[in-house]
């Protein structure tokens, strides 16, 4: 499908004149910059993650999860005797691929529902449609009801934090009316 679909754009290409082609084109250049423009922000941000070959060496040998921390988190596991060097760095490289795939469905879901930013119910939203991430979804709902019963248990402890540094403020304020109360006034002497 996708073939025959390409097939029809080229043809309909062909036949636009010159002139179509280049207001076209001018769209595409514009984008191609904006794109570099918004990749270099990112990048000078540190907030660009650049794709590196397993082999390219650093300290993780292309790895961008630690590969110290998988190796903590597998030997948590009782049935785990030992670990070669290749069946952790094979663990963390599957580990790798199986966020990053969790990540561009959540990107897809909320870029759906024309939102930039992902939420947690995005992740959710993933794990009780795609079959393969569905093993997650019993926990994903549990980690946000967690987050969840926290924010409210946050926002009612400012809400109190609020209200009594409220409260000790106005407990030396009297309105402004009872300056006016007759046994408050005082003379000054200009009467």
């Amino acid at each position: 499908a996708v073939g025959t679909i390409a097939k029809k754009i080229g043809e309909l290409w062909s036949k636009l004149s010159p002139e179509e082609k280049e207001k076209y084109q001018s769209k595409a250049r514009e984008e191609k910059e904006r794109v570099a423009l918004e990749t270099e922000a990112l990048r000078e941000a540190g907030l660009l993650i650049e794709d590196k070959a397993a082999g390219s060496g650093g300290a993780q040998g292309g790895f961008v999860l630690p590969v110290a921390r998988v190796r903590k988190i597998v030997k948590l596991d009782p049935d785990v005797k030992g670990l070669s060097k290749e069946g952790i760095q094979l663990i963390t490289k599957a580990s790798e691929l199986f966020v990053a795939a969790l990540g561009t469905s959540s990107v897809q879901v909320a870029t759906l529902q024309n939102r930039r930013k992902i939420v947690p119910d995005d992740i959710l939203q993933v794990c009780e449609t795609k079959p393969s991430f569905m093993f997650l979804q019993e926990d994903v709902r549990s980690l946000i009801d967690e987050q969840k019963e926290e924010h409210k248990i946050k926002e009612k402890a400012k809400e109190e934090a609020k209200s009594k540094a409220n409260s000790e403020a106005n407990s030396g304020v009297k309105p402004l009316t009872s300056f006016f109360a007759p046994g408050n006034v005082t003379s000054n002497g200009t009467d």
